[in-house]
């Protein structure tokens, strides 16, 4: 291998248009998962009196004790991260079985195997409920770990759990998390809703029991808090059947004066909403093609399904990507540079930087999206936009924050979910990306240290 390639998840070797060490991967050995990369290494424990994670990285090369992120408990996301569930996999040429199935490569059967072994240290019982969860699931598992039989009573309620897991964040500051956590196992439901910031009734109980776990996050739980203390919106939750972040997201996000009771509910029922909330941002789109395109009289309608709202979606891309008087408001416009990244343009992923207005502008006209009202937000630095092309075409943007480009949104042309195979390019490529000065001198110390147990 040349300096400046690694191995992919297919087992291709790709350039980084940088350095690069390529030892990394998913491996399990002496009764932990080791998960190695580019930039650091990180050691799980799950279960057990000694359970717990450390990490190390390029800045601090010493070992420290952290929450990761980065462990999948998904059976199939840790089998196979992304490539063999997609439709793209059954066109790649390689060696097959005896079925026609295609043979994975060793890293990962590698990757397979270490999960499988990881996951055989946890009780089944932990793992079921670990699983429930998209987010945080590491502090769930060690909640259950040292709080025991009171954590798993818990379980008719998913969002106590998880909020007592992160007390930390919801609650006053301590140090003693999982003390904290074991006491409030033992009080009062409502007691431990009072303690993290909600109203002290039954009521907050029984919306509590209908939240979605796979909606369960930090910046959900905020939002459920501020929604619970507004009598208005505190209504809806009460009678509503079940609730997502799609539908706390229509409530919180200055959008319901646009929504009414049923859309809510509608929305609450729809488990595509549970992750994401894709009709929150697709009004929101709508509110923003409509300063545009009407100007003298500001859009006001009470969507009543969401059917409504990707009819009145759809006839405002087509408005917007027709109509002359709102391109010749924004051919003057000055884009700023591009972020200085490198931009991959080979047979894998060609990542093209919208420099210009008209080429925004073509952009949603090729892919029968509302990028174009975007314009403004380029021009004042607030996100950059890219033409993304692998084995379909795609619309990336990228946000600033804390120092790093993230990225807030990557759609296929109208605006439909990119398959695997694309959004693990473009995650890939943004790491690498953002990581060039990379000296891999320092890495074969790194790797080989000694494990602090």
């Amino acid at each position: 291998m040349k300096y400046g390639e690694y191995i992919d998840s297919r087992g291709i070797v790709m350039e980084t248009g940088g350095s690069f060490y390529p030892a990394y991967g998913v491996w399990f050995s002496k009764g932990s998962l080791r998960i190695g990369n580019h930039n650091s290494m990180t050691v799980c424990r799950p279960w057990g009196e000694k359970a717990g994670a450390w990490r190390k990285t390029r800045a601090h090369p010493d070992w420290k004790s952290v929450r990761p992120d980065n462990v999948e408990f998904d059976e199939e996301l840790a089998r196979y991260k992304y490539f063999p569930t997609s439709e793209y996999f059954k066109n790649l040429d390689g060696e097959r079985g005896e079925t026609g199935q295609l043979l994975l490569p060793f890293n990962a059967v590698e990757r397979s195997e270490a999960y499988r072994k990881f996951f055989a240290l946890i009780p089944p019982e932990a793992l079921k409920t670990v699983r429930r969860f998209r987010r945080r699931q590491w502090h769930i598992l060690q909640f259950l770990n040292r709080v025991g039989k009171p954590a798993f009573d818990l379980a008719d309620c998913p969002i106590l759990q998880f909020l007592i897991a992160n007390n930390w964040v919801f609650g006053p500051r301590t140090t003693k998390v999982q003390r904290t956590a074991r006491r409030l196992c033992w009080i009062k439901r409502r007691r431990a809703a009072a303690w993290l910031g909600f109203p002290e009734k039954e009521s907050t109980i029984e919306v509590f029991r209908k939240c979605a776990p796979g909606s369960l996050g930090v910046t959900f739980c905020f939002y459920l808090r501020t929604g619970i203390l507004n009598a208005a919106v505190n209504k809806l939750l009460t009678h509503a059947p079940r609730i997502n972040t799609g539908m706390i997201r229509l409530v919180a996000d200055d959008l319901s004066p646009c929504v009414t009771p049923n859309l809510l509910f509608e929305i609450g029922l729809e488990k595509r909403e549970d992750r994401k909330a894709y009709t929150a941002y697709m009004l929101k789109d709508i509110l923003r093609m409509s300063r545009y395109l009407f100007e003298e009289n500001p859009f006001r309608v009470k969507f009543k399904c969401r059917q409504e709202i990707q009819d009145i979606h759809d006839e405002f891309i087509r408005a917007l990507n027709t109509g002359s008087n709102f391109h010749s408001d924004i051919l003057n416009m000055e884009f700023p540079p591009p972020p200085d990244l490198w931009y991959p343009d080979g047979e894998f992923l060609t990542v093209k930087p919208m420099r210009t207005p008209i080429e925004l502008i073509d952009l949603g006209r090729e892919q029968s999206n509302c990028v174009a009202s975007l314009a403004r937000l380029v021009a004042n630095k607030e996100c950059y936009i890219f033409r993304i092309q692998s084995h379909e075409t795609a619309t990336l943007a990228l946000r600033k924050e804390m120092g790093q480009y993230q990225i807030i949104d990557l759609k296929g042309a109208s605006n439909q979910p990119v398959d695997d195979i694309t959004r693990h390019f473009v995650d890939q490529w943004l790491r690498l990306a953002q990581n060039q000065q990379y000296d891999p001198d320092v890495m074969n110390e790194f790797y080989n240290d000694n494990i602090p147990f």
